[in-house]
């Protein structure tokens, strides 16, 4: 009992404090202030870190990834440019040398293309000096007064061969030089033309190029730095018209250079076939009138005068190709220009059908002769129609001259005015200069923007 006693009565109180253990951790009351300060600077970084980073990705995607974007689209479409800037200028020179060539004044002494300088029949025909008493007036039945008759027709037509062939150069009204050197003109007009043409293609090409570029390349950017790349639809506005013109303007005169060349061609031809026909029917003797020698020379000549007739066709058909010329592929303002080129053309052709005809009425009546002699019918009445024929075929050839000449003084007259009009009319191909300023300001603007894109460390 005494143990418990006293162990009740121990002197040590219940509520004093008992002191901890030493293996028992600390309160958080009691944790130092330098610890929480550490966390606080720790947990600061964290959030300043992650702001730092969020801002420099957002600098990054909303400002330095933009303009690096632009100055490299910038610097993939300079080059696009440049070519699209040369493209422009070769079509711009190679109009201007086709305005040149089509607008030169000739010199002087310059003989004009179809220019005509007297009869296709040379005017010393016109004054034949025809007996009137030896042709018809004695009887058909004396063979000697038909030996006569054919004897005066082999002067005439000898007189009329030769006249012909001293003035070759002149058939036709082309003169050999004239036509020599209006073929080379020509030939460099139609070469000018197929440059054109190949520059036009370029460009179009270089500005297709150049548009489709901006267009795929810009929904990354910013609209203020699209809008500006955009510009480039507002450049293909502006100078496609100019590319499309120069385009017809190309295409209209190598249709028409190509005809002239082909045409120059059948002229030359055609002068060949009427000398063939002048040889084969030159120097008829009366023997070969009277002994049928009319038949094989007339032959002769016929084969020749159908080539000169199938040029005179070959021209109808040039002519025609360019009459067939849409409205839509005619440049602008070019209708009257394009009527006067085809009335050329067309009176050209009117001349040579008229100069043919007139040989194939020889022919003919030679034809009709070598019958008659063929079946001994040959009469002074016989005679007498070739007399007619000839004298009727000069008269035909004066007329058809005359106003082949009067045509070519008119349309000549006309036709530098016409160009001109045409040229200076046409306010399309007149802007030229536009088109290389409308490139240039576009280019300029492109360059600004590089530069105000660029951001050091970054974009350069």
């Amino acid at each position: 009992m005494q143990s418990t006693a006293n162990i009740n009565s121990s002197p040590i109180s219940s509520a004093q404090p008992i002191p901890p253990s030493p293996l028992q951790a600390p309160s958080s009351e009691k944790i130092p202030a330098s610890l929480n300060i550490k966390k606080i600077i720790l947990f600061a970084g964290i959030i300043s870190l992650i702001l730092l980073i969020l801002a420099f990705t957002l600098t990054y995607f909303f400002y330095v990834k933009p303009r690096m974007a632009t100055v490299k689209i910038i610097n993939t479409l300079s080059p696009q440019i440049t070519s699209l800037k040369t493209s422009a200028r070769s079509v711009i020179a190679v109009v201007d040398q086709i305005h040149l060539l089509v607008t030169a004044e000739n010199p002087e002494d310059f003989p004009l293309p179809l220019e005509t300088s007297g009869l296709i029949i040379h005017p010393q025909l016109s004054y034949l000096q025809m007996d009137q008493e030896v042709l018809g007036l004695q009887s058909p039945q004396e063979n000697f007064l038909v030996e006569q008759n054919a004897q005066n027709i082999q002067e005439e037509m000898s007189n009329f061969w030769e006249a012909l062939g001293r003035n070759q150069s002149q058939i036709a009204g082309i003169r050999t030089v004239a036509e020599n050197i209006s073929t080379q003109k020509t030939r460099e007009l139609k070469d000018e033309t197929i440059k054109a043409k190949e520059y036009v293609a370029k460009a179009q090409k270089d500005l297709d190029e150049l548009v489709s570029s901006t267009t795929q390349t810009s929904s990354s950017l910013n609209k203020t730095n699209r809008d500006k790349l955009m510009e480039s639809q507002k450049v293909k506005k502006e100078i496609s018209p100019y590319f499309s013109e120069a385009g017809k303007v190309a295409g209209y005169y190598q249709i028409l250079s190509d005809t002239l060349i082909s045409i120059n061609t059948k002229i030359s031809s055609f002068k060949n076939s009427l000398s063939a026909v002048s040889s084969a029917l030159s120097n008829i003797t009366p023997d070969e009138i009277l002994q049928n020698g009319l038949k094989t020379r007339a032959s002769q000549a016929q084969i020749f005068l159908d080539q000169a007739q199938k040029d005179t066709a070959d021209i109808k058909s040039l002519a025609d190709t360019l009459q067939t010329i849409s409205a839509e592929e005619l440049p602008a303002n070019a209708g009257e220009y394009h009527a006067h080129n085809l009335a050329v053309l067309s009176s050209v052709h009117e001349y040579f059908v008229t100069t043919s005809g007139i040989l194939q009425g020889f022919i003919t009546a030679f034809q009709v002769i070598s019958g008659k002699a063929e079946k001994n019918q040959l009469s002074t009445v016989d005679m007498n129609m070739i007399r007619s024929v000839i004298m009727a075929g000069i008269n035909q050839a004066k007329v058809a001259d005359a106003k082949f000449a009067s045509d070519l003084l008119k349309l000549v007259g006309e036709e530098q005015s016409l160009t001109l009009t045409f040229w200076q009319n046409n306010t399309v191909i007149n802007q030229g200069v536009s088109v290389e300023a409308s490139i240039d300001a576009y280019e300029k603007s492109l360059d600004k923007l590089k530069q105000n894109s660029k951001v050091p460390l970054f974009v350069k």
